[in-house]
């Protein structure tokens, strides 16, 4: 079975599916992610210093490295690494870093430091946000963008410090293939073992 930690030692801000109504002196009285056609935050925030360490949640391979923007999954997400679990099916990704530490193609263990936190690309302060992305064909379209909650993984039975009691073991994610243009920059990206 996969064990997982934590990928920083600080605080949750903002929790998978929260809400919030005003960014910035903005008010946004139906949800600033409802604002943007999503359904609610798609991840789990944790207040980070600009520099904090940040850990490889699981093993995994770390598949991208670099601008959220030169990556069809992680627009926005400034500093950016995406970790690949196999054995899960699902793909970790760190946003805002201040740095990153590990290059694509690279094995990683659970708790290994993989990159700083930062305020890079659409954020307002220093944190990390994790969010969870299965492998295979991502419908960014579905009110997630793609995404999948954390939340089991990073607190259920799979990282046993952290686990909260009557939480379950999340199902592997369906089997699909990567539309064409993932699969182009996944190849582009990942070297051939």
């Amino acid at each position: 079975m996969v064990t997982f930690t934590l990928p920083t030692s600080r605080p949750v801000t903002q929790d998978w599916a929260q809400e919030f109504y005003n960014f910035n002196g903005t008010l946004y009285p139906n949800g600033f992610y409802r604002s943007l056609g999503w359904n609610g935050h798609n991840g789990i925030d944790y207040g980070c210093f600009e520099g904090d360490p940040v850990e490889a949640v699981c093993d995994g391979v770390i598949e991208y490295v670099g601008p959220g923007n030169n990556h069809p999954l992680l627009t926005g997400g400034g500093n950016t690494i995406l970790l690949r679990n196999d054995e899960l099916g699902m793909r970790f990704e760190y946003l805002h870093l201040s740095q990153q530490n590990v290059f694509a193609g690279q094995r990683v263990k659970v708790g290994q430091v993989i990159g700083l936190s930062g305020a890079t690309g659409a954020a307002t302060a220093p944190h990390l946000h994790l969010g969870a992305i299965p492998v295979g064909n991502v419908d960014q379209n579905d009110g997630w963008r793609g995404r999948v909650d954390p939340t089991p993984y990073l607190y259920g039975p799979m990282n046993p410090e952290f686990a909260v009691p009557g939480a379950i073991i999340p199902q592997d994610a369906p089997a699909s293939t990567y539309t064409p243009d993932q699969q182009f920059f996944i190849d582009l990206s990942l070297p051939l073992p």
